[in-house]
């Protein structure tokens, strides 16, 4: 596998993958460097996050394992040594990991916020309260000032990072339940410059 660890959908998603896939492999004292019997490249899409991306590897390795395990009872299972080289660690998501850095571009962000959605979700603050965000679209604006609102309308809340903007389209502020952002907007009065994450 190329990510060992306990978060591989996650971090492949917030790395920006392309691709992922399921390994079945045997089992070593060493986390995830058993020799491989049964291997399968799946695309990631665009709008996957981790339960998307997560149930699609679920149905594939149960698919898998019935495979593997009559390839090892007829004889056909040829073990492959793993390539411990080109291997990368995929650590387990601590709370400190779940906070927006907005000087970072939209594009990390944005990628962030799909690997950890929808549990932990990646969260910021506003009004001093916890405000998560679930699903974002990049757009491709400059501002100065990150973590600012840079452009605000009856269902658009847009959002300056590092390099780039965010869209916010899925959202849950502290005591609220999860909504769209348009239905988020209804309810809470907010202006252009106001920042999030202080």
């Amino acid at each position: 596998p190329k990510y060992r660890g306990a978060g591989p959908i996650q971090w492949a998603l917030m790395n920006g993958d392309k691709d992922t896939g399921v390994t079945i492999f045997q089992i070593k004292q060493k986390v995830d460097t058993g020799d491989i019997l049964f291997q399968k490249k799946i695309k990631i899409n665009e709008d996957d996050n981790m339960l998307t991306l997560g149930m699609r590897l679920c149905e594939t390795g149960a698919n898998m394992i019935i495979q593997t395990m009559n390839d090892i009872e007829e004889g056909r299972a040829k073990p492959i040594e793993q390539n411990s080289a080109i291997a990368t660690a995929a650590p387990k998501i601590t709370r400190d990991m779940t906070i927006i850095d907005w000087s970072w571009s939209a594009n990390k962000i944005h990628n962030w916020i799909r690997g950890l959605s929808p549990h932990p979700g990646m969260s910021t603050t506003l009004y001093q309260k916890r405000f998560r965000i679930f699903k974002t679209k990049i757009i491709d604006r400059n501002s100065e000032k990150p973590g600012a609102i840079i452009e605000l309308t009856k269902n658009k809340l847009i959002i300056g990072t590092g390099i780039g903007s965010l869209s916010l389209l899925d959202i849950q502020i502290e005591g609220r339940k999860r909504m769209p952002i348009e239905e988020f907007l209804k309810g809470i009065h907010l202006a252009i410059g106001d920042k999030l994450g202080v």
